[in-house]
Formats: structure tokens, C-alpha cells, sequence
């Protein structure tokens, strides 16, 4: 996507990422069992140039 900006929600830094994670356990863990959430992987890495945004979404089924 030319030009593209991250979809609403996902975490731009580290920073970003505990509340995103506490966001989402609050929400999870109010709407389904502990057994029934969903797997979920972030990783963060350093990117050639401050600024650069990398989002991967996949899903196995």
C-alpha cells in the first residue's frame, strides 16, 4: 500500500505496546474464556530509517 499509515490500534513503538497489550486483555477477558483467546505475536525490530512502519497480519486456520 503506496503511502499507506498503520491500521487504528497497532503500536508504533514499544512505548505503544503495553497499553495496546492491556487494552486488549481487558477487552478479551471480558467478552470470552482464558481458553478461547485468540494467539497473538508483536515483535519489534530495528528498521533502516526512523520513521519506517512495518505491519504483517496473518491468519492460520
Amino acid at each position: 500500500m503506496a503511502g499507506g499509515a498503520p491500521a487504528p490500534g497497532c503500536p508504533n513503538s514499544r512505548d505503544e505496546l503495553t497499553a495496546k497489550s492491556e487494552a486488549y486483555g481487558e477487552f478479551g477477558s471480558a467478552r470470552v474464556t482464558e481458553e478461547a483467546l485468540p494467539a497473538r505475536t508483536t515483535v519489534f525490530t530495528a528498521l533502516p530509517r526512523d520513521g519506517m512502519l512495518v505491519e504483517i497480519d496473518a491468519m492460520a486456520v
